[in-house]
């Protein structure tokens, strides 16, 4: 990761350094980025930037977790908010991902951090969403289990891993295809209620 000189710059110098670099991979791929081009851009010698970062590889790994980071701040807002309808909840989670992503100068950065993790096994999504179920786990207990066939915590944690196994696999299939974006949506949802009908109980006539 980032070093820790790095880290202690002066804020304008550093959101400088993280801007050059994400403009670089909004740009072109992962196998196509070059360090020249960010240190050209970013104002800064070369050898400031092995002070920073151990390679290309590191700098992306600290643009994820900044970008992971960003995303999260949406999803500890909703848990704000409690009880949770763990379905919806879900659903809200992945549209907001997805909005957070297709937004203007985001889309093409989405898109090439999943070209990362297909060429470099150094990254892979599981580490984009560390944040993501550290934040499950604590929404645990603001889960509303009414109806519930199984209510208790490892019950329900089971339930949130799965949502957030397929909440995963659909934010890919959108960051890689955003023109299929809704239709991904529309499948995501109709997986929640076929697995809503099967933890539910029956509603009573």
């Amino acid at each position: 990761m980032a070093s820790e000189r790095f880290l202690h710059l002066p804020e304008e110098k550093r959101q400088r350094i993280i801007a050059a670099a994400r403009e670089e991979l909004s740009r072109v791929p992962y196998d196509e980025v070059s360090i020249n081009r960010i240190i050209r851009e970013a104002g800064i010698p070369r050898g400031s930037f092995y002070d920073y970062f151990d390679d290309k590889d590191d700098m992306i790994e600290y643009l994820m977790g900044d970008y992971c980071h960003m995303m999260e701040n949406t999803i500890r807002a909703m848990f704000g908010r409690s009880p949770l309808n763990v379905f919806e909840a879900a659903y809200q989670v992945v549209a907001s991902t997805v909005s957070f992503g297709m937004e203007e100068g985001r889309s093409a950065l989405c898109r090439n951090l999943f070209s990362c993790m297909r060429m470099n096994r150094r990254f892979s999504f599981e580490q984009l969403m560390n944040n993501e179920r550290a934040l499950v786990r604590a929404g645990l207990p603001l889960i509303d289990r009414t109806g519930f066939r199984d209510a208790s915590d490892e019950a329900v944690f089971l339930l949130l891993d799965t949502l957030v196994v397929l909440a995963r696999n659909t934010v890919a299939r959108v960051f890689t295809h955003p023109e299929n974006r809704e239709h991904y949506l529309v499948q995501f949802a109709q997986k929640l209620e076929m697995i809503r009908r099967g933890v539910l109980l029956p509603e009573k006539q």
